[in-house]
């Protein structure tokens, strides 16, 4: 089933374009990624999906009923902005129960769900400090806990990481993973690598036009590169020691450090043998990875369609 589907959506600013004819389906369960230089028109189409603003042309349904009858679908989507902003003089514990009973839980329900999405994100002890007293970290999570009040079906995420420190960053990341197949979930990102890792479904927007949608596998995949998801950054010895198998060419790690992108020689990319031998060689100088894939990176393939 279709969680999402934008028709032919167009918007306009005092004749400026934009979006232009964007269409795609984000269907029940699946975590996409939506990504695109800046000025894309990434932050509008959230904008148009969560009813802020309206489209020129076209239509969105959720659930296949339109986005204008959201009257009667109350509760099944919900957003964090790019730069949520909250009440000063209130605590966060208040604000978020507030925004529960915006979702149409009753008294009970919503200080239950309150205390829920606080301990989710970690917010508990700091639940009676007020939004202007919180750090940027804590202010961000207490931005993700309102998106996640009482399980929307559907949930839009903007930058929902941005200025996050790893532990922080990798916690939010978890939180997604662990509801994927019950939620439905749309990631705006600059940090490519993560959208990779997080990500099954990808929407490439440039200049206000959708010029990829397509599922994480099929748009990645590319034979000369292995991707490797690491818990811990290896050490220069073990990069050493990896550098040094016949088939590998080079090794590049990735901004967080939790990625190595090895570029496999030529004449060894069809070897149906090389993944085993990385896992194999990766146990034995112990180094900590959590996943391994064959295919270009999502950095690469963007910069092919963007630049």
């Amino acid at each position: 089933m279709n969680a999402l589907e934008l028709i032919n959506i167009s918007k306009s600013y005092s004749g400026k374009l934009a979006l232009k004819d964007v269409n795609f389906v984000l269907e029940e369960g699946v975590v996409a990624g939506l990504v695109g230089p800046n000025g894309a028109g990434k932050t509008t189409l959230f904008s148009t999906i969560a009813g802020f603003i309206a489209p020129d042309t076209g239509e969105v349904k959720i659930y296949d009923q339109p986005l204008n009858s959201l009257g009667t679908l109350k509760g099944l989507l919900s957003i964090l902005p790019q730069d949520a902003r909250f009440q000063k003089g209130l605590s966060i514990r208040r604000q978020l129960l507030w925004y529960s009973k915006l979702m149409g839980l009753e008294d009970k329900e919503a200080y239950e769900e309150t205390e829920r999405v606080l301990k989710l994100v970690d917010l508990v002890d700091a639940a009676e400090k007020e939004g202007d007293q919180l750090s940027h970290g804590m202010h961000k999570r207490m931005a993700v806990a309102q998106a996640f009040i009482a399980n929307p079906k559907i949930v839009l995420l903007d930058e929902p990481t941005s200025g996050l420190d790893p532990a922080n960053a990798r916690q939010i990341r978890n939180m997604i993973t662990r509801q994927r197949g019950r939620q439905s979930f749309m990631v705006s990102s600059h940090n490519l690598d993560e959208i990779a890792d997080l990500c099954d479904f990808v929407v490439i927007l440039d200049k206000g036009r959708v010029i990829e949608s397509s599922s994480m596998a099929a748009f990645v995949k590319e034979e000369s590169l292995i991707s490797v998801s690491v818990s811990e950054m290896p050490s220069k010895s073990q990069i050493t020691s990896l550098e040094s198998m016949d088939f590998v060419k080079s090794i590049k790690v990735s901004e967080d450090s939790q990625r190595l992108a090895i570029i496999i020689s030529d004449g060894y990319t069809e070897d149906p043998a090389i993944l085993a031998s990385l896992a194999t060689k990766l146990a034995e100088i112990q180094v900590k990875f959590t996943g391994m894939s064959k295919g270009s990176t999502l950095e690469e393939r963007f910069l092919e369609m963007t630049e």
